[in-house]
């Protein structure tokens, strides 16, 4: 939820700080693929179907604001077929509009915020494609107040010190390291948890608060500042990301979507994991060197476990929401499995047999993706020197 992410501080080899400011952080903006467009968003409210605006824009080109540059969106019907890039105090604000962000496959456009840039979204309705990220770094902030996103597809990811508002709208996303979040009134929060390498985490993650439900709680160590305030809000689904170093403990939570991410102090190893279902668990832990998740009384949504560097996984008779941020020279087989949708990046070499893929697959960069007795649901796309094989 890549290199659109960036999460750790050296510690170790070069080649170690090399591979996490690039990749890292990358892994998973992959919440959003775990629920379907008509999934997310059954308990909204939508504004009325009959709303007109007194304009209609479609552009189809990039909207780049820098400097103390402001767009406002007013009572408008705007549709955006490119990406958005905010940097430096710039500010996106739509107001009493209906704003559609669009592209034509899988991760095609993004909105991507740095610096102190803000985007805010007030009394608006918002449309988007599926697997579409709007991406909050450095010290960016993104506000919705009084939103409707019955129609959304969009993944939020927040990782240094980015910080979300939100009132009244639903909220799916990924917070990071130091970002901050206060959510207030929203009747569907999909929210995924990235532990960095070190944290202890013992935790019971509600599906309701009619009070206020704050993450880390006394029983937590994060190396982060991290901080998450739930309000009288509802959340179906929940998302986690372990990584190495971690010692992670979930008690009575209803649909956990766990990421596992290799790649931290594992390099040249081989991880092989099987059964992954979505399924309860009464009791079971999983251990990877000095690592270990334990699930207590917990029903898991699809998998989303993902490596880096020269690590090779290898993934059977699973069930996967993804592969999508898995990076540099990684290598992926995955065998007798489903997916919700599959991308090979940078130099990722990911070969799948006797499973198969609901959505899209996507090679980009140098990644390539080889598919044996393989169905696909969706489009093969081939960006930059990517290549799809199909034997």
């Amino acid at each position: 939820m890549p290199n659109e992410r960036g999460f750790f501080t050296p510690i170790i080899a070069f080649i170690i700080v090399a591979f996490l400011a690039a990749t890292i952080a990358g892994f998973l903006f992959y919440k959003q693929r775990e629920v379907s467009n008509t999934d997310q968003i059954t308990n909204e409210v939508p504004l009325p179907p009959t709303k007109s605006y007194s304009k209609e824009i479609t552009n189809e080109k990039p909207i780049t604001l820098t400097g103390n540059q402001i767009l406002e969106i007013s009572d408008t019907h705007y549709i955006q077929k490119n990406d958005i890039t905010l940097k430096d105090n710039a500010k996106l604000i739509i107001q009493n509009s209906f704003f559609e962000h669009l592209g034509d496959s899988s991760f095609q456009y993004w909105l991507k915020a740095y610096d102190n840039a803000q985007v805010i979204v007030e009394n608006s309705k918002l449309r988007s494609s599926p697997w579409l990220n709007w991406n909050f770094y450095n010290s960016s902030s993104l506000t919705l107040l009084n939103v409707d996103q019955s129609e959304s597809g969009i993944w939020h990811y927040f990782p240094d010190d980015a910080k979300v508002i939100v009132k009244n709208a639903s909220f799916h996303g990924t917070l990071d390291n130091n970002a901050q979040a206060d959510i207030d009134g929203s009747k569907d929060t999909f929210i995924e948890l990235v532990f960095l390498p070190g944290s202890v985490v013992d935790e019971s993650l509600p599906k309701t608060t009619t009070g206020t439900y704050t993450f880390p709680n006394q029983n937590d160590k994060l190396p982060g500042k991290m901080k998450l305030s739930l309000t009288n809000s509802t959340t179906p689904n929940w998302g986690i990301t372990v990584t190495e170093e971690d010692k992670v403990t979930i008690r009575d939570t209803e649909n956990l979507t766990v990421t596992f991410s290799f790649g931290y102090k594992f390099i040249n190893e081989t991880i092989e994991l099987s059964d992954l279902k979505v399924k309860k668990y009464n009791d079971q832990t999983w251990n990877f060197k000095d690592t270990y998740l334990r699930l207590i009384n917990t029903k898991t949504n699809k998998w989303s476990p993902i490596v880096g560097v020269d690590n090779t996984l290898i993934i059977k008779n699973s069930e996967l929401a993804d592969n999508a941020f898995s990076n540099t020279r990684a290598k992926i087989i995955i065998e007798d499995s489903t997916a919700q949708f599959l991308r090979a990046k940078d130099s990722v070499q990911m070969t799948v047999k006797n499973s198969t893929v609901e959505g899209d697959v996507v090679a980009e960069d140098n990644g390539r993706i080889t598919l044996v007795n393989t169905k696909i649901g969706g489009q093969q796309v081939q960006k930059g020197n990517g290549q799809v094989i199909n034997q």
